[in-house]
C-alpha cells in the first residue's frame, strides 16, 4: 500500500500543495491538490480489475478532497512526509479490506467530517504552540 499509493504523497503534499500555497491560501491550494489528485485516478475508472472500476467517481472525488485535507492537515503539522505516505497507505489498506456502498451523499458527509477535524487539528496544534512559547518566555524571565 505503500508503494502502490502511499508514494503519491510526495507529489502531492511534498511538492504541488506548498507551491500552490504560494499562490494562494491553504484551502483553496488543498482544494485544488485534491480536485487533481481526484483526476489523476480517472483512468483507473475504466480498467477492469480496478477496485476504482465499479465505483461511483464522483463520491471518489468527494472523499478524495476531503482527504487532501485531512493530509495537508498531516503535513502542515507536522512537516513529515512520511506521516502522511503512512496515512495514505493505511487508508488504501482499510478501504481494500471494507467493502461499503459508494455514493455520493455519504461521501459528502464524509469530507464535511474530514475538512472540520482538519481544521480544528490545525487550529489546536496552532493554538498548543502559542501556549508553548509563552510558556518557554515565562521559564526564561524566571
Amino acid at each position: 500500500m505503500i508503494v502502490g499509493g502511499g508514494l503519491e504523497e510526495v507529489g502531492w503534499r511534498l511538492i504541488l500543495q506548498p507551491n500552490l500555497e504560494k499562490k494562494m491560501n491553504f484551502t483553496f491550494a488543498t482544494l485544488l491538490t485534491g480536485v487533481v489528485w481526484a483526476i489523476w485516478h480517472l483512468p483507473l475508472f475504466f480498467m477492469k480489475g480496478t477496485n476504482q472500476y465499479t465505483w461511483n467517481f464522483f463520491a471518489f472525488a468527494i472523499t478524495v478532497i476531503g482527504l487532501s485535507f485531512i493530509l495537508a492537515a498531516i503535513y502542515k503539522i507536522s512537516g513529515s512526509i512520511w506521516l502522511c505516505i503512512l496515512f495514505h497507505a493505511i487508508w488504501n489498506a482499510l478501504g481494500e479490506s471494507i467493502t461499503t456502498e459508494s455514493n455520493v451523499l455519504s461521501s459528502l458527509v464524509t469530507t464535511i467530517v474530514m475538512i472540520a477535524v482538519s481544521y480544528l487539528v490545525i487550529s489546536l496544534s496552532k493554538r498548543n504552540r502559542k501556549l508553548e512559547a509563552v510558556a518557554m518566555i515565562n521559564h526564561q524571565l524566571k
